[in-house]
């Protein structure tokens, strides 16, 4: 890599380490973590399934609240919530 950014010299003091650049398209917010690259690496290469969501019954529960497991807190100190607007799949 360096040796092509150089023309061809390489520093005697740079790493043979081999780095990947991962371009992420603008729409894929899903993969601007380690997590969720993981995620889509592993669905690309079928080690997991894609994930299904459904629309949650919240009859009675308030709309805009995020339970975060004590085990998760510690490890994810930041939290972001995003409302999606109402999805209609053909009377399903």
């Amino acid at each position: 890599m360096l040796r092509k950014e150089h023309g061809g010299q390489q520093n005697k003091d740079a790493s043979d380490e081999i780095l990947y650049k991962i371009d992420i398209p603008a729409n894929r917010y899903d993969m601007l973590c380690l997590e969720g690259i993981a995620r889509a690496l592993n669905i690309f290469n079928r080690s997991i399934e894609v994930p299904q969501y459904k629309v949650a019954n919240m009859a009675g529960e308030l709309m805009h609240q995020i339970k975060v497991p004590d085990k998760h807190a510690l490890m994810h100190s930041n939290l972001t919530q995003v409302q999606l607007p109402i999805l209609h799949h053909g009377g399903r």
